[in-house]
């Protein structure tokens, strides 16, 4: 009996091929060579590139409501609302020669080859950051030799088109960080309460040692298992001079708080859920912009005040709801036009859409 899996067998399959091809000779070489990068983005596509971002939406005073996406968490910032410690964490965890590299590292891939050769699998990827975004962004996460080739030619391509501080923005914020949480933003929210720009040592480091895996590396399911990987960066980071000593050992003391409502939180931004705030105003943002722009990425701000909102909620809640409680609250400012001066409105009661009210946008 062949003692060979047959995904060991696949695999071979395509290796042989290739070094079937490539003994051809030139013109063999060629046409593989074309048929791998004939269709990869070329340089134009590279510069445009934009990742597919959730709306925000914020209130008057610019405190974030919610977040509108198609697919998926994924908030943009940029290289400088993130906290260097994450930027630090990632670099030193995933790839801690991204500034002097082009793009790929011959030395990983030889050294990596030969362990997959030896495991008959693909046992270790041996991928920079720049391929990771290339795969991330254009290509498929498939683990096949073919898309191995193709994500090494556009790593080479991208660092010839973008600059590193570019490659590196790009990465964290499409990079998964678990199941539908995309971006250094999206995951900070999701596993802290916090944007990325306030994300400390501690918490870079054990989003750091999530990347490689980052579906069973959740920190809510196998939390032990997560922190070792922390402390694993954590040493990375003091061996490769990164962090004092005390450094160190003030980050392996300082424990990691997850937050409990990450998804609540990541979608809604809300801290109270009692009524259908979210999902009324959601349908009047749909109705008031459109799909399309609602989808954009781009932030919605609106005239409305979330503490006039959670007080007329709170008050309505106590004394019934009823158009003449919100009325009181919002004074002479608001009136059935809801212009510029409207600071609140009471959205909730039932579930087919609760009583009265309109909000402005800015």
């Amino acid at each position: 009996m062949d003692s060979v899996p047959r995904r060991g067998r696949r695999w071979w399959r395509w290796l042989v091929a290739l070094l079937v091809v490539f003994a051809l000779g030139t013109g063999g070489a060629a046409a593989l060579c074309w048929w791998l990068v004939h269709d990869l983005p070329d340089a134009e596509a590279i510069r445009a590139y934009r990742p597919a971002t959730a709306t925000e939406v914020r209130d008057a005073h610019g405190r974030f409501i919610l977040s509108v996406t198609s697919c998926v968490s994924r908030i943009w910032r940029p290289l400088s609302s993130m906290s260097p410690w994450l930027i630090k964490a990632v670099i030193t965890s995933e790839d801690d020669t991204f500034f002097q590299h082009e793009g790929i590292r011959p030395e990983m891939i030889k050294e990596a080859l030969a362990k997959d050769l030896k495991a008959r699998r693909w046992a270790r990827g041996a991928s920079t950051i720049t391929q990771q975004l290339a795969k991330n962004a254009f290509l498929s996460k498939e683990k096949t030799l073919t898309r191995k080739a193709r994500e090494m030619v556009l790593a080479r391509r991208m660092e010839k088109v973008l600059s590193k501080q570019r490659i590196l923005e790009l990465y964290l914020n499409v990079v998964e960080w678990g199941d539908g949480v995309y971006g250094a933003e999206a995951a900070a929210r999701y596993y802290f309460g916090k944007p990325a720009s306030a994300v400390t040592l501690p918490e870079a480091a054990m989003l750091a040692g999530m990347l490689p895996n980052p579906k069973y590396r959740n920190p809510f399911l196998r939390h032990e298992k997560v922190m070792r990987h922390q402390r694993r960066v954590l040493h990375l980071m003091r061996n490769n001079g990164v962090l004092t000593a005390e450094q160190y050992q003030a980050a392996l003391a300082e424990p990691v708080v997850l937050n409990p409502d990450g998804p609540k939180a990541l979608r809604r931004g809300m801290a109270t859920r009692g009524d259908c705030f979210g999902d009324v105003l959601l349908r009047y943002l749909r109705a008031r912009l459109g799909e399309s722009r609602l989808l954009s990425g781009q932030p919605v701000v609106l005239t409305l005040e979330l503490d006039v909102q959670r007080a007329l909620a709170a008050r309505v809640g106590r004394e019934g709801s009823s158009l003449e409680v919100a009325g009181e609250l919002l004074s002479d400012r608001a009136h059935a036009g809801c212009t510029r001066g409207t600071r609140g409105l009471f959205l909730g009661g039932s579930q087919e859409g609760g009583t009265g009210g309109r909000c402005g946008l800015r």
